[in-house]
């Protein structure tokens, strides 16, 4: 019986000489482990599932392309879709023509729960030490102001105080004696008296 579109058949010969002159061009997905061909993505995984046991496949991420092995994924990828890509991934090096395609293929394949993502440009990471030197290296220069607290960056003052305001405001007891400001540690405010106002005396009340 043909699978495209339920013809019978006497024999196998039958049914792929007809293919061949029916539906040739057809077939745009074929199995990596046999070489069967089939019209719908869907039909090639239920083949895989019911001929070969539901052995783990891998599928390109860019074309849909279905793979048994890692090694034949990457060879596809390198060579059929590399000239257009800009955006690799830092965990398995998949590569991708658009970022959102590559956040899309973290975000679905290596999300963790616990992964940060750099709230400035998206880009996730496995640990928030290395997010934090990403941040220091390619955005600290966007974001001068910073939190003496917690140590998060802001582009404008404006929006570091109104940080402060939201996050912060029970947490600084510490006022400093000659310019009001505070602090939500002794030490902080000692090294901003150092800082700024060594040498002054303490205002008048």
């Amino acid at each position: 019986m043909c699978e495209i579109c339920g013809k019978s058949f006497c024999n196998m010969a039958s049914v792929k000489r007809h293919v061949d002159i029916i539906h040739k061009g057809l077939r745009k997905h074929f199995c990596e482990i046999c070489g069967q061909g089939f019209s719908q993505e869907e039909d090639l995984k239920n083949h895989i599932d019911d001929a070969h046991g539901g052995q783990q496949v891998l599928t390109c991420d860019i074309c849909r392309k279905i793979f048994k092995h890692k090694r034949s994924l990457r060879k596809h990828v390198e060579c059929t879709h590399n000239p257009l890509q800009e955006y690799a991934c830092e965990f398995c090096g998949m590569a991708f023509t658009k970022k959102r395609h590559l956040n899309q293929h973290i975000n679905g394949i290596h999300r963790d729960p616990k992964a940060c993502e750099c709230e400035i440009c998206g880009k996730v990471f496995s640990e928030k030490s290395t997010m934090n030197r990403h941040i220091k290296a390619i955005h600290k220069a966007l974001r001068p102001f910073a939190c003496e607290i917690c140590g998060r960056n802001f582009t404008e003052m404006g929006h570091l105080k109104r940080h402060i305001n939201c996050r912060h405001k029970k947490l600084r007891e510490f006022v400093c004696e000659f310019c009001d400001r505070a602090f939500a540690q002794r030490s902080t405010m000692k090294k901003h008296i150092e800082a700024i106002h060594q040498g002054q005396g303490k205002r008048d009340c």
